[in-house]
Formats: structure tokens, sequence, C-alpha cells
């Protein structure tokens, strides 16, 4: 199983025919469509076998946490899951801590908190708060150990 929107993955997976892709990509087994970011939740439809399952809800916001349902969806299929039970599934996912977690009360100025330690991680977390409703992003970076930096 692989992510079909990383070439170097889709590169590598033309090796193993029998591997399961998801993502955005056109190619993916598991695609993901029709996006809908809101600043604390996500929707999406996505296409399994030329059928497409719309109206996918996600309590957590960000295209990075879409993409890891996709595969957590891409998983539970290939072990046989029933796709409306793991919609159903995906709908009461409950946030983990510290991963976009609102710190903040305040209607004006929203505190985010996000464990975050690489590039990566850091730019999905920035793209994520750019999807919510306040004009100006302020990003504060606290490294913890330098071989995460």
């Amino acid at each position: 199983m692989y992510c079909a929107d990383d070439t170097s993955l889709a590169r590598i997976s033309s090796h193993y025919p029998s591997a399961v892709s998801y993502g955005f990509d056109e190619a993916a087994d598991v695609r993901v469509t029709r996006l809908h970011l809101a600043s604390d939740s996500s929707e999406f439809d996505l296409v399994v076998g030329g059928a497409t399952r719309s109206g996918i809800q996600l309590p957590v916001p960000g295209r990075h946490n879409v993409v890891n349902a996709a595969g957590a969806v891409a998983a539970a299929l290939a072990f046989g899951e029933d796709p409306a039970h793991v919609a159903r599934r995906l709908a009461s996912f409950a946030p983990v801590r510290r991963r976009f977690e609102s710190v903040s009360a305040d209607t004006d100025i929203a505190v985010i908190m996000d464990y975050d330690h690489h590039p990566t991680e850091i730019r999905a977390a920035i793209d994520t708060a750019r999807h919510r409703d306040h004009k100006r992003i302020i990003v504060i970076f606290q490294p913890h150990r330098y071989s995460r930096t």
C-alpha cells in the first residue's frame, strides 16, 4: 500500500503490481475527489473501483488528514471491510491531542497547537491554518531536539 501522490513511491511500486494506491492522483486505486476543507473538518468523495462514495465526513481539517484517511480506507478495504461501515467510522474519528488542536476559546484569536517536527508536517499545519477564517497566521516553532529539526 502506498500514497500515489508521492512520485518516488509510485515509481518504486511499479515493481509491485499488486500494491494498492491511495491519494489524489488520477491513477490511485482509492482516489480522493471533490475535497472541501473547513476550519475544523473535511468532506470529500472517494472513488474505489469505479464507484464513488460521496460526502465522507472527517472531523479533522487538512488535506494531509484526508490523504491519511484514504490510506486507512484502502487498508480497511484490503481486509474486507464494508465501504459504508468504513465511511461511518471516519465520521466518528476522535482527533488526536496536539494535532491541530485548538487551545484557545477566544473568538478573535485562534491558538492552535500542532506537534510537528519536520518540514512536511509544518507545511501541512500551515496549509491547514490557511483554510480558517483568520487573515493572519503567526507560526511559533519550538525545537525540542536538533535531530528532529
